[in-house]
This record gives C-alpha cells, sequence and structure tokens, in this order.
C-alpha cells in the first residue's frame, strides 16, 4: 500500500490512480513572447523514513511510475508519456531541455506545437501507477516544468 499526502485516496501496489487536479501553465510574458515548454519530475521519496521501500530504498523511480498528457490549444496529447528526470547538465533541443520532455511528447509530430502562445494555457494531467513492490508513504516530490523564450 502506498499512501498519498492528505485527503489522496490510498493507492495498492499495482493500481493507478489519476490526478484530481490539472497543471496549467498560462504564459502571461509581456511585449508577446512565446513559450516552448517541457516538464520533468523530481523522483518519490519518503523524507520521514517510515519504512517505505521500492523494494529496497525509500525512492519510487518518477521514470517508472508517472505519466502525462497535456493540451496547448487545440493540439492535445492523446497517449501518456513516461515522465523524465531533469538533468541540469544536459542540453536543450527540439526534443528535450535538460532532459525534461515537450509538453505535448506524446503523438505530436511538429515538436514547436508544445509552444505556450501568450496569453494562452497549457493544462496538464498525471497518472501514478505504484510499482508492485513498493510500499509505504511517499510524499516528497516535485513536478518542473521549464520555459524558454521564442
Amino acid at each position: 500500500m502506498v499512501e498519498l499526502p492528505a485527503g489522496q485516496t490510498v493507492v495498492f501496489p499495482g493500481q493507478t490512480t489519476m490526478s484530481g487536479n490539472k497543471l496549467v501553465v498560462t504564459n502571461l510574458a509581456e511585449g508577446g513572447v512565446d513559450l516552448w515548454a517541457f516538464i520533468a519530475a523530481t523522483d518519490l521519496t519518503d523524507p520521514d523514513h517510515s519504512g517505505a521501500r521500492c523494494p529496497v530504498s525509500n525512492v519510487m523511480e518518477a521514470e517508472t511510475a508517472l505519466d502525462y498528457r497535456c493540451k496547448i490549444g487545440t493540439f492535445e496529447q492523446d497517449t501518456w508519456t513516461d515522465m523524465s528526470n531533469k538533468v541540469n547538465t544536459a542540453a536543450c533541443s527540439a526534443t528535450s531541455c535538460y532532459a525534461a520532455k515537450p509538453l505535448l511528447a506524446g503523438g505530436v509530430l511538429d515538436m514547436t506545437q508544445s509552444i505556450i502562445g501568450n496569453l494562452q494555457s497549457a493544462e496538464c494531467q498525471f497518472r501514478l501507477t505504484i510499482p508492485t513492490e513498493c510500499t509505504g508513504s511517499f510524499t516528497q516530490g516535485k513536478l518542473q516544468v521549464i520555459v524558454k523564450a521564442v
């Protein structure tokens, strides 16, 4: 069993839960600047060392447990994309930035569709699948949104 923060449901190993809320990223940049957006996450951990194991440490890897899909304007990602960890030493290109993935990474042919136009928003939802070998409370972790001016 994996316990989520207060107010959230308990999810058992092998089960999947969907985010109740959407992450909304709004481009409020002055001067009409568009933003190229990427997303990553940190691994989920048990900061209290309460006995959580996945399978032998208190770390649940975001790359294997967390997926996302986003919508920007009329472009919507239908497929779920595996989350990645941010790597501060990695470069930025059309397919990743600091190892983060474009918001519209899954099933979109043109990566420029991951651009959030001025005064527009992107919406992302998430699903978490608890690996069968994980038990305990994993209450610490972050979503990281990286934007670059276009």
